[in-house]
């Protein structure tokens, strides 16, 4: 069985160390902050920010490819992966970066899944080509484009992308070890 980590999924599984959990996290913050503001005072979304609204709306579409099943509820989960990709407002700034990032990942094992190797890639090559720096979804992104590869039959290709995740595992575990 194949992993489809995910920054919002709501899989657990043992080889991410970011999951669901910081999802959670970070919706009782944003109450908590939302609760000490009257009505009035509570901050508009900034433009080019993702509300807690557009959080659900990406969590959802993700537990809805957690459930999907049959070719049809992967094709309906798919689609609702890219409308939140393009519902997701663009630019640079690091929570758009992740997650178009993690959406993107996702959507290349989605399309992996439907047998869309082409697909797959150009999802994977699309995040990637965003920002290569070290993070959970560009570990991810790499995974993906290694898979689609080796669909592909592209054996060496697919171990150069298995290896630049490598390298972003271990930048991100320099990372932690430093910030300790």
């Amino acid at each position: 069985m194949q992993c489809e980590c995910s920054f919002l999924s709501t899989k657990r599984c043992r080889c991410a160390w970011l999951g669901s959990g910081w999802t959670l996290v970070l919706v009782f913050l944003l109450s908590l902050a939302a609760c000490q503001r009257s009505p009035s005072e509570a901050p508009q979304p900034r433009e080019g920010s993702v509300g807690a609204s557009e959080m659900m709306r990406l969590k959802s579409a993700h537990s809805q490819a957690d459930n999907a099943k049959t070719g049809a509820e992967r094709i309906q989960a798919l689609a609702a992966l890219k409308t939140e990709l393009r519902q997701l407002p663009v630019g640079l700034r690091a929570e758009l970066v992740w997650l178009r990032q993690d959406l993107l990942a996702r959507i290349s094992g989605m399309e992996l899944k439907q047998g869309n190797a082409e697909a797959a890639l150009s999802a994977a090559g699309e995040g990637l080509s965003i920002s290569e720096s070290a993070s959970v979804p560009v570990s991810n992104l790499h995974i993906a484009k290694g898979r689609a590869l080796e669909e592909q039959g592209r054996k060496d290709a697919a171990a150069e992308a298995y290896y630049q995740a490598l390298l972003v595992n271990e930048q991100l575990m320099q990372n932690a070890l430093e910030d300790e």
